[in-house]
């Protein structure tokens, strides 16, 4: 009957038009898997890198700590600074300082100090135009505290290890004139300090 005839073409045209469709989403579901499957692959190869320069970056700094002055230690962390926060925008005239498992980095422009661990993360920040004006120095006690001295705002602060409290040690009218850096010696636990006016004080911290 034509009629049947009709029908059976009409399914044949239909499963045709079917089997087209099938055929084209599995080929770009197959294509698309390829692709994905691809980045995958590379963001993992650059994770594997990135965790290589990490562990890299600590066994450097690990044998610095261990064989190498206090100087050579600072310069060769600076470097390292440079390379794992390569992608942030550096402020100049910063300091740098090390304790432990962290960096410290002072921001002039921003009246901050940072606190980053060694893979580069932010664990603390604190900012006071008051008492950090134009930042000129940066040094970490036995416990962790953080010194700074601002030679605008004529200050020498202590900060507590985790950057939540800070005290003001040292202001103008303490003769500190305009600091300009500061160092702490571990062995005798005392702070020295520069002053742009050529003097110098020593600080015995308790």
């Amino acid at each position: 009957m034509q009629i049947e005839k009709e029908i059976k073409q009409t399914r044949i045209t239909i499963n045709n038009h079917l089997d087209k469709i099938q055929d084209h989403i599995i080929t770009k579901l197959n294509t698309t898997e390829v692709n994905e499957s691809k980045i995958i692959i590379e963001l993992l190869n650059l994770l594997k890198e990135h965790e290589r320069e990490i562990t890299k970056f600590r066994t450097n700094i690990e044998n610095i700590k261990q064989h190498a002055t206090d100087l050579q230690t600072f310069i060769s962390m600076k470097d390292s600074i440079t390379d794992i926060v390569r992608d942030d925008k550096i402020p100049e005239y910063c300091c740098v300082a090390t304790f432990g498992e962290n960096i410290y980095q002072t921001n002039i422009q921003t009246y901050s100090v940072t606190c980053y661990d060694l893979q580069g993360t932010v664990k603390w920040k604190f900012q006071n135009e008051h008492v950090l004006k134009s930042l000129r120095g940066i040094s970490i006690d036995n416990n962790g505290n953080v010194y700074v001295v601002g030679e605008s705002s004529k200050t020498l602060v202590l900060l507590s290890a985790n950057g939540q409290q800070y005290k003001t040690i040292v202001t103008a009218s303490d003769g500190s004139c305009s600091p300009m850096s500061l160092d702490y010696n571990k062995i005798t636990n005392q702070l020295l300090v520069s002053n742009f006016s050529d003097k110098a004080m020593t600080f015995t911290l308790t």
